[in-house]
């Protein structure tokens, strides 16, 4: 494959090919040299663009998240209220099946700290944002019974993201239920009365899917 004269089609070639590596063979097992191969590039191409696999990953995390139109879907439909929003959102999350590819390549790399506070830096910067609107939005409307949009929207983003995620911190199912049905207490006490039995029941499918196998 000839190397494409315009950078923003390189980086796309390289992000699929390394997606397609990443699922086909796992993260671990798959080189930067297996990644030339497929591509047809020199190591220096790829590396004029990435310095690292981890930032490689990134870059596809990001690029996911981006061209997800699901997320201005949702903020723009006049039918649904701030929780209506906010159940909806956090039921994709769970049942999208491209989100829990993305999640199973995560898999093998969730241990690394490098990784797991870049995660975090995303979650603050692109999804809590995006929470703390719905939550305002739900204040408004008086579907949400809530203060302080912007530090409710990191708690919980935080907790779902970090401390309910088995990839981080590894628990049975028995325990992962335990905290979950926590979480449906505190954010009902918190006025954001999000997780239903629909939503459990999706996390329910979502950790049979991506982590009982890794229990």
């Amino acid at each position: 494959m000839a190397r494409n004269k315009y950078p923003e089609e390189t980086i796309k070639q390289i992000l699929d090919v390394s997606f397609k590596l990443f699922i086909e063979k796992g993260y671990d097992q798959t080189t930067i040299q297996d990644i030339v191969n497929n591509l047809g590039m020199s190591k220096g191409a790829i590396y004029h663009h990435f310095k690292s696999k981890e930032e490689i990953m990134n870059a596809i995390s990001k690029k996911n998240f981006e061209e997800n139109v699901f997320y201005t879907k949702i903020y723009n439909d006049p039918t649904l209220n701030g929780l209506q929003k906010i159940k909806k959102t956090f039921i994709y999350n769970i049942a999208d099946a491209n989100k829990q590819t993305i999640d199973n390549v995560s898999l093998s790399i969730a241990k690394n700290p490098r990784m797991v506070v870049k995660h975090l830096e995303d979650t603050m910067k692109y999804v809590a944002p995006m929470m703390a609107k719905f939550i305002e939005e739900g204040i408004k409307d008086e579907s949400i019974n809530a203060i302080n949009p912007k530090v409710a929207s990191e708690a919980i983003m935080l907790l779902f993201n970090f401390w309910l995620t088995p990839a981080i911190f590894m628990v049975s199912k028995e325990e992962f239920l335990d905290k979950l049905k926590f979480l449906k207490d505190l954010t009902d006490k918190i006025g954001i009365p999000f997780i239903n039995d629909e939503f459990i029941c999706q996390c329910v499918q979502y950790y049979e899917n991506i982590f009982n196998k890794n229990v």
